[in-house]
């Protein structure tokens, strides 16, 4: 089997037909990986692959499991990533995401590089509670608050965002404008779009009337009493 691999890297080194080069690297690779057990070569010949043709997505999804045995989590991340530039099917989009989150974060330490991936996640599987969940967690985490207060007003301009899923993303806005970011006037903004949809919600006068006082307003209190 040896000597057969190595003829088969050899006749694609030799060959000037991309598809063919392809093709005997990954025989090479296979009989490397699957018959010699000697996967550190499977993956150089792979990788040869990957060189003649970078957008192959059976090479990539080869080279995932190699890359997560001999914890090259960089080359992983990017195996991925080609991947998922060739998958349409939302349940799989959904799974790779979900290990490249978790790559991000527990692989590679980048808890921001985590969230800007939930947040990829979020804007195709908007309606996901557990998803919305975790990006919450990672924008925590990562203190991207811009971000994340950016995802949710983009969110609630597109299309006719009504009801309870409004309601919650107009709160959620106006708490991260206040607390996290500061703005006390972008706050008081979304507590007006809140009230608009309900001018009598006490919860929300309660909570412009707490805003005002701790931002010393005083000439605005009369308008929630």
């Amino acid at each position: 089997p040896e000597e057969r691999a190595e003829a088969l890297a050899d006749a694609a080194d030799r060959s000037e037909d991309a598809p063919v080069k392809v093709r005997l690297y990954c025989r090479a690779a296979e009989v490397f990986r699957d018959r010699l057990n000697t996967p550190d070569r499977a993956v150089k010949s792979f990788e040869r692959a990957a060189a003649v043709d970078p957008e192959n997505a059976d090479v990539a999804r080869a080279l995932i499991p190699l890359y997560r045995g001999s914890e090259k989590w960089g080359r992983l991340l990017a195996a991925y990533e080609t991947v998922l530039q060739r998958v349409a099917v939302a349940a799989e989009r959904s799974a790779l995401l979900t290990d490249i989150r978790q790559l991000c974060e527990q692989q590679l330490g980048s808890r921001q590089l985590a969230f800007e991936w939930c947040a990829k996640a979020f804007a195709e599987s908007p309606n996901d509670a557990a998803l919305r969940t975790e990006l919450e967690r990672l924008a925590t985490a990562s203190e991207s608050w811009e971000e994340l207060l950016q995802i949710f007003v983009r969110r609630l301009r597109d299309g006719d965002r009504g009801g309870a899923e409004r309601r919650a993303l107009l709160h959620r806005a106006a708490e991260i404008s206040r607390n996290k970011l500061h703005r006390a006037d972008e706050a008081l903004g979304f507590y007006r779009e809140l009230l608009e949809a309900d001018d009598t919600d006490r919860s929300v006068l309660d909570l412009l009337a707490e805003m005002f006082q701790s931002e010393q307003r005083w000439s605005d209190l009369p308008d929630v009493y």
